[in-house]
């Protein structure tokens, strides 16, 4: 019986990154066969075309951390960690514990770069409400190219909240109020099958929804 060899490529794939970054990458996420983003220990998501090991794009999110949270990162004095990172459609979406924030970051059409309005990175998010820490997130509801809920967890009080990102084709990427949620929304539980990472999320805020 043959054994598939797309493991080993993505091995490949993975390693030629790490080598060509010299910095310690935290996550990476595959945008079609050949491209792929990563983010590291610098504060950079990097756009790859991952079969000839050549960096298509990079951005800096140090910037975008100073106005989202107040507090940037220039490599001494903040640690960055990004614990989460989820490609839905043409959208990059970072969640970062070390600020206890979520970024969404367009990426161009053709996969190619990261998207431009006015020669900046269209990059928009939200900070977690109440002085509560970032845990994880995932993405639920995706309806392209109009819009998709993030779901996150934090801690200490081990909440659920959720946010609305519409993306258009005005390159615009806007988040809703935050919805804190006191119990779990019951359509969440059919759409546990469809997005099997909302049981995970749910599971571990099971103790304060009940």
């Amino acid at each position: 019986m043959g054994v598939s060899s797309a493991p080993v490529t993505v091995m490949k794939r993975f390693v030629l990154v790490v080598l060509l970054s010299h910095i310690p990458i935290s996550d990476i996420v595959f945008l079609d066969d050949i491209r792929l983003i990563s983010v590291a220990g610098d504060g950079f998501l990097r756009l790859w075309n991952s079969v000839e090991g050549i960096q298509l794009d990079s951005f800096d999110v140090s910037s975008q951390l100073q106005e989202l949270c107040g507090v940037g990162f220039d490599g001494s004095h903040k640690t960055f960690l990004a614990s989460r990172l989820i490609r839905v459609g043409c959208v990059a979406l970072l969640g970062i514990q070390s600020h206890n924030c979520i970024l969404s970051v367009r990426i161009s059409k053709d996969l190619h770069a990261f998207e431009r309005a006015n020669g900046a990175i269209v990059a928009s998010g939200v900070v977690c409400p109440g002085g509560e820490r970032f845990i994880d997130c995932c993405v639920i509801n995706h309806k392209a190219p109009r819009s998709f809920e993030v779901v996150c967890f934090t801690e200490p009080i081990s909440r659920l909240i959720s946010w609305i990102v519409t993306y258009n084709n005005d390159s615009s990427l806007i988040w809703s109020q935050a919805n804190e949620l006191d119990v779990l929304p019951s359509e969440w539980k059919i759409k546990n099958v469809q997005f099997p990472r909302i049981q995970m999320l749910t599971d571990m805020s099971k103790s304060f929804m009940d």
